[in-house]
């Protein structure tokens, strides 16, 4: 009879030539594909039970034994995995290989996107098929939830496809479901959809011509509710709603005039972002009440909440109806390229956006505040400036009340 392999001896069989090697009765080592793993091998038939380094030897020698029962007994254990795989792909729903997706990637997201991507399906997805079986998922399927979406709401459809075919391969990865994706776009969707492209026309947001700028400023700082402060620091900043929203005192350096924005605020940030303030956020912040045992520099009436978001979309509304706030991003962005010498580097910076390709962004690791800086007082100059009378921004009816 062959003689049962020790721990020592089979590690020793890593380092040899390439082979299918008996190391216990039915249990064998293969190295034969470049890699190591385990193989139970019965009737000329072989049978994986994973990776070398995943299992060890009285594992897998366990589970060989609990195996030669089952042979004994004229059944085939290779048959009785495949109908358990099964049972488990009916039991796997879309749902649940939803969260599984989520929950696996979510340490490389920002709460944001992890929110934005339940949002996104709960809403649109879940209702018509989060209860199937991946497996019984099949295109008539995926066309009939993205057909109505693909005309209405180009964006939001293009955003469910993709995340859909993405929860779909991890399923086929791990087992779930077998067959062609369907919600794969190549070669299979752009059959049967028009591209996005010829569907819609993309609208930018409605963005306040720069040079109408130091009007609406002008009555803007006229208003007295902490909402009119707060958008007054999104417009100079050039940050976003949520990011001005949360800040809160810890992150923010008065006497370095330097606000730090945690990752998790972000819209796609990989570490914290410095962020210049012009000495006219750090006298807007120093002149804010502060409200005992809330952390945040625009509190809100709520324990420990900032205000509201739609608090700030009030106030714009009253003053002008046709802006937004990001609106004022591009506003800046007009102001900046055309009214200064600053190089597009700095300007895409000062908005938060990565900057070159992954190869220049590893060997331009300094956020160059100094120089945004700079840019950040120009900006806050050019918003404080006396208004021109030909550009002089009117005010909704009652606004100012």
């Amino acid at each position: 009879m062959p003689r049962d392999f020790t721990v020592k001896q089979v590690e020793r069989l890593l380092r040899r030539p390439p082979a299918l090697t008996r190391v216990r009765r039915n249990l064998y080592l293969d190295t034969r594909n470049g890699g190591a793993s385990w193989a139970f091998r019965f009737r000329g038939r072989n049978m994986g039970l994973g990776a070398y380094d995943l299992y060890s030897l009285d594992e897998v020698d366990d589970e060989a034994r609990r195996l030669r029962r089952i042979v004994r007994e004229g059944r085939d254990p290779i048959a009785e995995r495949r109908a358990r795989r099964l049972e488990r792909a009916r039991e796997t729903t879309f749902e649940v290989a939803t969260e599984a997706y989520i929950a696996a990637h979510r340490a490389g997201w920002t709460p944001r996107h992890a929110d934005a991507w339940g949002n996104t399906l709960r809403d649109h997805v879940l209702p018509a098929i989060g209860a199937l079986p991946v497996q019984a998922i099949d295109t008539g399927l995926a066309i009939k939830i993205l057909e109505p979406l693909w005309y209405a709401k180009p964006v939001t459809a293009g955003r469910v496809r993709s995340r859909c075919e993405l929860i779909m391969a991890w399923a086929t990865t791990a087992g779930y479901r077998a067959g062609d994706n369907p919600f794969r776009w190549k070669s299979h969707l752009e059959n049967l959809l028009p591209r996005q492209s010829r569907v819609h026309r993309v609208e930018h947001l409605p963005a306040l011509p720069y040079h109408d700028l130091p009007a609406f400023m002008a009555r803007l700082r006229d208003q007295s509710e902490t909402a009119a402060r707060a958008l007054e620091v999104a417009i100079e900043t050039t940050c976003r709603t949520n990011e001005v929203l949360g800040m809160q005192g810890g992150e923010v350096d008065l006497p370095t005039r330097i606000w730090t924005l945690p990752v998790e605020r972000q819209k796609a940030g990989k570490e914290p972002r410095r962020i210049a303030m012009s000495r006219r956020i750090v006298e807007i912040i120093e002149g804010l009440p502060r409200v005992a045992g809330n952390p945040f520099v625009f509190a809100g009436e709520r324990p420990r909440r900032p205000i509201h978001a739609s608090a700030m979309l009030h106030m714009l509304r009253r003053l002008h109806p046709s802006a937004t706030v990001h609106g004022f991003r591009a506003s800046f962005k007009s102001w900046a390229s055309e009214q200064t010498d600053f190089p597009r580097e700095i300007i895409e910076l000062a908005l938060g956006h990565t900057v070159g390709s992954a190869v220049e962004q590893a060997y331009q690791r300094a956020d160059l505040l100094a120089r945004r800086r700079a840019l950040a007082e120009q900006w806050a100059t050019f918003c404080c400036s006396p208004p021109q009378a030909d550009n002089v921004v009117p005010l909704a009816a009652g606004a100012g009340r």
